[in-house]
């Protein structure tokens, strides 16, 4: 499977890019996660703002081959 990743904010520091394409079993989200912890050492699940295909997710979902997804740290204001 085959999948886009974008970063912003925070994790394109931390990761030192704009985005990537990944090649791998990953079919729920947890398994990209989970791949990112290992591969970039300062990478946290902890506060993440996630979207696939440009919709926000909150759960662990199921990815398919050519998924684009937007990482990004949590925005506040008042």
């Amino acid at each position: 499977m085959k999948i886009k990743v974008k970063y912003f904010g925070l994790y394109r520091d931390l990761v030192g890019k704009m985005e990537e394409s990944l090649e791998g079993d990953f079919y729920r989200l947890s398994d990209l996660i989970s791949y990112l912890e290992k591969k970039y050492t300062d990478f946290k699940r902890d506060y993440l703002v996630i979207s696939i295909n440009y919709k926000y997710v909150e759960n662990d979902e199921n990815l398919k081959d050519g998924d684009e997804i937007a990482i990004m740290s949590p925005v506040s204001g008042g």
